[in-house]
């Protein structure tokens, strides 16, 4: 994924997967906006990493419960 879309891929709107023809694109590309939201609903977070493998790695970051 181009770095200058990597603001937005959190954004349940945004069109990211361009390059590829609406019937085949892998989903509907509310994932990630969908995990962001729930990590921060837990005071967490959603970090993007460039994978070894190539690509990108979501990493979801929860505080720890101490009870």
């Amino acid at each position: 994924m181009p770095k200058e879309l990597r603001d937005c891929v959190f954004d349940a709107a945004a069109p990211l997967d361009v390059a590829r023809p609406l019937g085949e694109r892998g989903g509907s590309g509310l994932g990630l906006s969908i995990a962001y939201r729930i990590a921060q609903d837990h005071d967490g977070t959603v970090v993007l990493e460039e994978s070894a493998q190539g690509g990108l790695a979501a990493k979801v970051c929860l505080p720890a419960s101490v009870t």
